[in-house]
């Protein structure tokens, strides 16, 4: 966050960072037990790829299959917040004073 800050200018600018990034972290943390799930699972199966056989039982690829469906789902809530909060943004008195604005925080 503070990488990001040292490079806008203005204080109106880093507030308008300040809160999209929030929006996004408190999603991000909303979901990490999904994000968690999806790492383990993914480890698990890099140490398989290690072996020149392996035998995955069906369960093991539903439950792959279903925390891929969470993970997507998590990145679409994700994806969400920031355009609710582009959008509040590009229709408040805010924007017209800032009409880059809008563009810099896509």
């Amino acid at each position: 966050m503070r990488k990001a800050l040292a490079r806008v200018e203005g204080e109106v600018e880093k507030d308008a960072v300040t809160v999209a990034a929030l929006v996004l972290y408190k999603t991000l943390v909303k979901n990490a037990e999904t994000y968690g799930k999806w790492v383990e699972l993914y480890r698990w199966a890099r140490s398989l790829v290690e072996e020149p056989e392996f035998t995955v039982a069906a369960g093991k690829i539903r439950e792959i299959h279903e925390t891929h469906n969470e993970l997507r789902n998590a990145a679409g809530k994700v994806i969400e917040e920031v355009n609710s909060v582009l959008a509040l943004y590009s229709q408040s008195d805010f924007y017209k004073k800032n009409p880059d604005l809008l563009d810099k925080l896509k």
